[in-house]
């Protein structure tokens, strides 16, 4: 830890009792299979989470984990990633974006999966992110159980920002692909759109075709 993140720390924690409060929950944490690093990352991303309820907030949010299928060490793994988490409703932010994933056809397992790549998926809103990313996918002529596997291959596509989405994708275009070729890159290889335009793609692309490559042939093989 550096100076400034013990300060904030500090601040966040010193009205909370270390016997009563401090050393159960950590010591609950490490019962999850997460180590001191782990538990460490846990508070210095969000020191506040440490204020809410053990009985009443955590251990609810946990349990709700563990009967969606996942294991202690993927709950671990989950909550270390996104410790925000355990300060969720679960009437108002788990089980309604879990169900939405289930509406898109996703099964338990793929929940799972979608979940622990990506447990933020949890924080965002399904009316300003969730869905019209989804909406999106279908509008560039992806049908929904493509789109549905996308998602799951890559389930932090559903948090970008439909700008930086459309900005690829009319890149992809003026390189010479189609609509449908598009289309297809996306649901094989989701994750060309999580790459940088100026720092990954873009160069990629100068390089390839600086070993002869055309435009269209540089874009199949990025």
């Amino acid at each position: 830890m550096d100076g400034s993140q013990i300060a904030k720390a500090i601040m966040k924690l010193a009205t909370l009792r270390l016997e009563d409060n401090l050393k159960p929950k950590v010591e609950w944490l490490m019962g999850l299979g997460m180590t001191n690093s782990r538990v460490a990352r846990f508070i210095l991303q969000n020191p506040a989470v440490m204020r809410s309820s053990l009985e009443h907030s955590w251990k609810p949010i946990v349990q709700w984990l563990k009967d969606s299928g996942m294991t202690d060490l993927q709950v671990g793994a989950t909550i270390s990633q996104f410790p925000k988490l355990m300060s969720y409703s679960r009437k108002n932010n788990l089980k309604t974006i879990t169900h939405w994933l289930k509406d898109l056809g996703l099964d338990d397992p793929q929940v799972v999966k979608a979940i622990s790549k990506f447990p933020g998926i949890l924080g965002c809103s399904l009316e300003k992110n969730l869905a019209p990313t989804f909406q999106w996918l279908l509008d560039l002529g992806i049908d929904r159980v493509q789109a549905a596997e996308a998602v799951v291959k890559l389930p932090a596509l559903l948090s970008f920002s439909l700008r930086n989405l459309r900005a690829k994708v009319v890149w992809l275009k003026n390189l010479g692909l189609e609509d449908s070729q598009v289309a297809k890159m996306i649901v094989k290889f989701p994750a060309v759109l999580s790459y940088s335009l100026n720092a990954n793609l873009e160069p990629t692309v100068q390089w390839l075709k600086d070993l002869g490559m055309n435009n269209a042939q540089a874009a199949k093989s990025i």
